[in-house]
């Protein structure tokens, strides 16, 4: 629970993150929400999100999760094979390296959209 003053950001990934990554998201959350606050980060480990992270803050969810981005890419999948079918194994290898992505990859994808969402 979150004390007045203070923002509690809930990071969900498929392991503990090592200290060195959980200060560079701290930091960026910081920036993000400003000085009138101070970030306190709560880490949950949820092996059923395959890898990337889950951040929420503040009434708002950023799922960069390999789950979501599957779930994401097949929807896509499915909707482009109904009406192209000649690339339907071009979309499906797409999908497959779409999918082979690292921890810190997603907290730099993470940052560029936490960034852009900022007024």
């Amino acid at each position: 629970m979150a004390h007045k003053g203070e923002v509690q950001a809930i990071i969900t990934t498929v392991i503990p993150l090592p200290a060195e990554e959980e200060k560079e998201l701290k930091e960026t959350l910081q920036e993000i929400i400003g000085q009138g606050k101070k970030v306190k980060l709560e880490q949950k480990v949820d092996p059923s999100i395959l890898g990337g992270l889950v951040v929420e803050f503040e009434r708002k969810v950023f799922d960069m999760s390999i789950r979501t981005r599957a779930k994401q890419m097949e929807r896509w999948h499915m909707l482009v094979s109904e009406r192209y079918t000649p690339f339907s194994s071009r979309i499906r290898d797409l999908v497959t390296c779409g999918m082979h992505m690292n921890g810190f990859q997603v907290i730099c994808d993470m940052k560029s959209k936490l960034r852009d969402k900022t007024p």
